[in-house]
């Protein structure tokens, strides 16, 4: 039981940053919501591909990809844009807690920590960034697809 509590706090942690950053956006009304539930929702999904996959790395481009889409498809439904929901739902993934870890190994003088360190958290920055344009061209291409199929639709095809 203990557990559960535990992610529940994770996830309303992620929840309530995101909150605070979609303020910060400048994002209001039903948006703000939306914007919040997509960070809570891919800080699940980033706990839930680790709880199978070990290597973080792999987690979070999994996690952007998911954010990608998310924000994506309530661009659609909302007619906004999509770098509102983009932004707002990787504020969770953000390796502060990495980069907070190098920056203390090079004030305590650990160069060859500091420098292990400073790569793996660059790689998750990375790995965040790929997820983000790989689920772009998903995104775009379940679009195009659907677009396709629209018009075929009313062509009579």
């Amino acid at each position: 039981m203990s557990d559960l509590l535990h992610y529940l706090v994770l996830v309303a942690a992620a929840g309530l940053g995101t909150l605070g950053f979609s303020m910060l956006f400048h994002i209001g009304g039903r948006r703000l919501f939306l914007s919040a539930l997509g960070g809570m929702l891919t800080w699940i999904c980033y706990l839930m591909i680790c709880h199978f996959i070990a290597q973080d790395l792999v987690s979070y481009a999994l996690a952007s990809v998911f954010a990608a889409l998310y924000a994506q498809g309530l661009a659609r439904m909302c007619k906004a844009p999509a770098t509102l929901f983009r932004l707002s739902a990787i504020i969770p993934l953000i390796p502060g807690g990495a980069l907070y870890t190098t920056m203390q190994q090079a004030a305590i003088g650990k160069w060859q920590h500091f420098g292990q360190q400073g790569i793996h958290t660059l790689l998750l920055a990375a790995s965040i960034a790929l997820g983000l344009v790989i689920g772009e061209l998903i995104g775009r291409f379940i679009k195009s697809r659907f677009c396709l199929i629209k018009r075929r639709r009313e062509k009579g095809i």
